[in-house]
C-alpha cells in the first residue's frame, strides 16, 4: 500500500465485510449495521493480505451498530461550490451515481454508463471453454 511509512506504523485497519440498512415505515434509512474486520497495525495487515485474507490470525471481527440515519450527519456534497469555484468552462463531466441493483449485471450496467476510461467491451462478460 503507498502510505507513508510513518503513518502506517501507528494506524489500525478496517475492513467493511458488509453492510446493512434499516428502513423505517416511510423507507427512510434509520441505522446501519456493518460487519468489519480490526488489522491492528501494519504487519498484521501485510500478513493479511499476503494470506489473500484469509489469515483469521491477523484480525478481529466486529459488529458496529448506528441506531440513526448515518448519511444524514454530512453532506457529501458540501464541497462541490469549491469544486465548481473559478473552474465553469473549464471541461470536466460531473456525474452523480445510481446505486445498483447488487448484482453482476447492475454492477456491469453501471460500468457501462459511468465509467468511460476503459475501452469499449471491456465489461463484456466473456464465455468460458
Amino acid at each position: 500500500m503507498l502510505i507513508d511509512v510513518n503513518v502506517r506504523e501507528l494506524s489500525q485497519f478496517i475492513e467493511i465485510m458488509s453492510l446493512k440498512l434499516k428502513y423505517d415505515g416511510y423507507g427512510k434509512v434509520c441505522g446501519l449495521t456493518w460487519n468489519i474486520r480490526k488489522i491492528e497495525n501494519s504487519s498484521l495487515f501485510d500478513r493479511y493480505m499476503q494470506s489473500g485474507k484469509k489469515d483469521k490470525d491477523c484480525y478481529t471481527e466486529d459488529v458496529v451498530k448506528a441506531d440513526y440515519n448515518v448519511f444524514a450527519c454530512y453532506d457529501s456534497q458540501h464541497c462541490k461550490p469549491k469544486f465548481y469555484d473559478g473552474h465553469l468552462h473549464d471541461d470536466f463531466d460531473y456525474v452523480q451515481a445510481e446505486p445498483n441493483d447488487g448484482t453482476i449485471d447492475g454492477y456491469i450496467k453501471y460500468l457501462l454508463e459511468m465509467d468511460d476510461e476503459l475501452p469499449e467491451n471491456f465489461y463484456m462478460r466473456r464465455k468460458t471453454a
